[in-house]
């Protein structure tokens, strides 16, 4: 489909490309455009920690246990830590997690940030530089591709997994919606305000990060965390 696109227009160059982790669909992208960058979801990166919660039977402690449920979200902490320093970072955080989440640590770092060996480390499935977001946070550049519009259609929802007809009438009722913020923007209304509680957050996890030199590893993580 990339090539085809490029194709189409030659001098076609993307710098980004913001994508959640579907190594298809990125290899396919880059295969078309090999000087892009890929920016992963800092949204569906956390989606896949969350996942793996639950396939490895820790659910039950994470929504009990807040020592473990801050651990979890230290591991998703890691994407906010300058690339150069992620390894030094995920080897620190590993001696310090509880060892109930062994097997979420291993997940993340066969995946994220790869495995030792006698070399040094294998080459993850995703690189650090795809689904890192330190950079991106210093820059105010967004860290998801549309979390926002994922979180609407479940709350039109009402649950995670919806029956077909649900889906539907969710489908249905946020058609309305954008039908009405397109006439808005039709008229010259300013965009809807982000709620001030996600301002605050926001300023508060670019905050820790402008201040990363001045904390611990295990400090620096704890406290984008609190914030996640």
């Amino acid at each position: 489909m990339f090539t085809t696109i490029r194709s189409l227009n030659g001098n076609l160059a993307p710098a980004l490309f913001s994508r959640d982790y579907e190594i298809a669909i990125i290899t396919e992208f880059l295969r078309a455009f090999p000087n892009a960058n890929i920016g992963g979801c800092l949204f569906h990166l956390s989606q896949n920690i969350q996942k793996h919660v639950r396939e490895l039977h820790l659910q039950q402690m994470y929504d009990n246990d807040a020592r473990i449920n801050l651990h979890v979200r230290m591991i998703e902490a890691l994407a906010f830590i300058p690339p150069d320093n992620v390894i030094e970072a995920f080897e620190v955080l590993e001696e310090y997690v509880d060892v109930s989440l062994e097997p979420l640590v291993e997940y993340f770092e066969d995946n994220y940030i790869g495995r030792r060996h006698r070399r040094g480390r294998k080459t993850p499935r995703f690189k650090i530089e795809w689904w890192n977001v330190y950079e991106r946070t210093l820059a105010l550049e967004p860290r998801t591709n549309n979390a926002e519009g994922f979180r609407r259609l479940q709350s039109e929802f009402g649950c995670a997994h919806p029956t077909f007809w649900k889906f539907i009438r969710g489908i249905q009722g946020q058609h309305v919606t954008r039908d009405l913020e397109y006439n808005k923007a039709e008229q010259g209304c300013p965009p809807s305000a982000k709620k001030p509680k996600y301002i605050i957050r926001e300023a508060r996890i670019r905050n820790i990060v402008v201040d990363y030199n001045n904390r611990s590893n295990i400090e620096y993580l704890q406290a984008i965390a609190n914030n996640l």
